[in-house]
């Protein structure tokens, strides 16, 4: 699950389901559009990890999370 947190407002959070795609790449459909920064959380469904990373409007093709080392 990706979830996509607003810094102040909770009412504008939004959980993603992703899918796998053939070539390995995960994708999912946001349900509102999204402007300024944003907190993303991407975690198992057992919620037993969690990776984390920040981005901004206009959001890049691609976003990659690594582990905390």
């Amino acid at each position: 699950m990706l979830q996509v947190i607003h810094p102040t407002m909770e009412n504008w959070d939004q959980d993603l389901i992703l899918a796998k795609r053939p070539d390995g790449n995960y994708y999912g459909t946001l349900s509102k559009g999204i402007e300024g920064r944003r907190y993303l959380h991407l975690m198992d469904q057992a919620n037993s990890w969690r990776m984390m990373t920040e981005v901004s409007t206009p959001w890049p093709a691609n976003i990659v999370f690594a582990p905390n080392q």
